[in-house]
């Protein structure tokens, strides 16, 4: 994919944080788009994985988190689960025909995502204790905030929908997660 193009497509997502639905037409919402979308993935993974390496080494000795491949193999799942919980989604609540645009806007939301986390991350590394916990319910707050853009935008799916669909993918993905590391 050429970069001018994952370009445009973060420049989307940085409009659907600001809660504009002119992001989407940034966006290639093909079959093709669709399958692009998952370079994502590349750009994500190494910050992701350089957020839980800054973890982990402010983490206090007796605490023994889960190793940095376990964690990404975690995340990959994630991913995946993603994907497969918006298929249903999209059948149970008869929005088969946003699935495409879903994936492919939440896909390049996740780059802006982990931006936010890293800045966020490098952050708590430098607050108290006290302060980390809040900066990390801020920013999870935050980040659903823009799950929920996201799925009203991209997934037509207003009001409690959204909320449903917001909920749903974070239970999801911490269901997986929790399995993934245990």
């Amino acid at each position: 994919m050429h970069p001018k193009r994952v370009q445009a497509n973060v420049e989307g997502a940085f409009l659907l944080l600001k809660n504009d639905p002119g992001g989407m037409a940034a966006f290639d919402l093909s079959l093709r788009g669709f399958v692009q979308s998952f370079i994502a993935i590349a750009i994500v993974l190494p910050a992701y994985a350089l957020a839980v390496v800054i973890q982990a080494l402010d983490l206090p000795p007796e605490i023994d988190p889960p190793t940095l491949g376990t964690r990404l193999w975690a995340y990959g799942l994630q991913w995946a689960a993603f994907v497969l919980t918006a298929v249903v989604l999209a059948k149970v609540m008869r929005r088969e025909a946003h699935f495409v645009a879903y994936v492919i806007a939440s896909n390049w939301a996740a780059v802006v995502q982990i931006g936010i986390v890293l800045v966020v991350v490098l952050l708590t590394t430098l607050t108290p204790p006290a302060l980390t916990g809040l900066l990390l319910i801020l920013m999870t707050v935050g980040l659903l905030v823009y799950d929920y853009r996201v799925a009203r935008i991209a997934f037509a799916a207003p009001g409690f929908d959204g909320v449903a669909v917001v909920a749903i993918q974070f239970l999801v993905s911490l269901l997986v997660q929790r399995l993934a590391t245990w």
